[in-house]
């Protein structure tokens, strides 16, 4: 099938013009989305890293409240003396007595059940009368002396004996300003995750009579801190440590354990940073840009006990994340066919001057040919056509004198030879 010139013509301008124009759209676009992204995982880099100084900041301070606590002359005295009063631990029958004790410590008996009413228990519970998010966490609190033995307690959560805890042990061979923050677990008594702190009760001297421990629900801890932080519809913080189980989150519940290995090692890295990953942590498997920030106080004075490090990470829902990507896409395809359409209209209007007055030098060629009579043309486009234009005007001049000429030759020699 032959395509006129002007279909030609239009063509290629729309090749010439929409290659480097699609070009330019794709260049544009993934450098587009490409500085999306950077800002948009410094942004969750910047919100992870603020809100782990923020909960290093609330650990720090509830240490602090703990080990004053432990400073209290009553429990200092209260351990000393009953460490002092109970005698050799290896005796048979201290041992004895300290098992029937724990017996009807896990009895309730009312013989015991004082450990929760002494002057060392009213102490605690006075330490709970405010109303802070510390204390509404607090699922349990109470002191041992030195040889684990219970001594004071604001409910009946902890055991009797204590001795065989890694919490007390490390926690008793611990200096003074020392203090054991555990790992998260599921009790089995509180039927709920937990962490816990423990400080020793030291003396002004330094000696060492007894061990503070204080059991936290950590959702609630850390719910003011974690789950204030909000952005978008979906956007939020969570605190999760390096094994992937999640400490608090507004959308998890506390113990889920993150199932890709691979996603829980991109988020936990040694400093604040983001990463463009597969998978969110929150059933997705979509490409996520997640900010994440380690705990770096919290890790350098507790990794011993609580083993697996601690880290914020900043989260925002894939669809949501993604949006003024997907809107920069659909505008810059959206310019990029209006400006070919442009290209084409133009293409058809340009295409239209070149064409028109070849078409007429064609017109005049043929009716030439045939030996018709045609008015001059008059072509003025200032380019190769009009001087095309003037040279078949001044070949129709020569033709028309031609033809005259034959034409009185032919009557002068029919005159002659009638």
């Amino acid at each position: 099938m032959r395509r006129g010139l002007k279909t030609k013509l239009i063509l290629i301008m729309l090749v010439v013009g929409s290659l480097p124009l699609l070009l330019a759209i794709i260049i544009s676009y993934f450098q587009g989305n490409k500085s999306l992204q950077h800002a948009i995982g410094a942004s969750f880099q910047a919100l992870a890293h603020e809100t782990s100084k923020r909960l290093d900041l609330l650990l720090e301070e509830e240490i602090s409240r703990n080990i004053h606590l432990a400073f209290h002359p009553a429990f200092i005295l209260t351990t000393k003396t009953s460490s002092e009063n109970m005698g050799n631990l290896e005796d048979k029958s201290v041992k004895l007595k300290l098992m029937k004790e724990a017996r009807l410590w896990d009895e309730q008996d009312s013989e015991i059940i004082s450990l929760t009413h002494n002057a060392g228990s009213r102490i605690l519970k006075s330490f709970l009368n405010e109303e802070t998010l510390a204390v509404k966490a607090t699922r349990a609190l109470y002191i041992v002396n030195d040889r684990g033995v219970l001594i004071a307690s604001i409910n009946s959560y902890p055991q009797y004996l204590n001795q065989e805890y890694p919490s007390f042990q490390k926690t008793l061979s611990g200096s003074k300003g020392y203090s054991w923050l555990g790992k998260i677990r599921l009790d089995s008594k509180l039927n709920e995750f937990v962490i816990d702190i423990a400080v020793p009760i030291v003396s002004h001297d330094g000696d060492v009579y007894g061990v503070l421990h204080r059991i936290y629900n950590p959702k609630v801890l850390f719910s003011q801190v974690v789950e204030s932080v909000a952005f978008g519809d979906t956007g939020h913080i969570m605190l999760i440590n390096s094994d992937g189980v999640v400490i608090d989150c507004p959308i998890l519940p506390t113990g889920f354990q993150l199932k890709d290995p691979e996603l829980v090692k991109n988020v936990t890295g040694p400093k604040a940073s983001w990463v463009m990953t597969k998978g969110d942590g929150h059933g997705s498997n979509k490409n996520s840009i997640i900010g994440f920030s380690p705990l770096s106080k919290m890790m350098q004075v507790h990794r011993g006990s609580v083993g697996a490090g601690w880290f914020t990470f900043a989260w925002q829902s894939s669809n949501e994340l993604f949006a003024p990507t997907n809107k920069l896409f659909f505008w810059i395809s959206l310019s990029g066919l209006f400006s070919i359409l442009l290209i084409g209209g133009m293409g058809s209007l340009a295409s239209s001057k070149i064409v028109q007055p070849i078409k007429q030098l064609q017109v005049a060629t043929v009716r030439i040919g045939r030996g018709e009579h045609i008015e001059p043309l008059n072509i003025h486009t200032n380019d190769e056509i009009e001087l095309l234009a003037h040279e078949i005007n001044t070949m129709n001049t020569l033709l028309k004198r031609s033809i005259s000429g034959l034409e009185g030759k032919v009557l002068e020699k029919t005159k002659k030879n009638p």
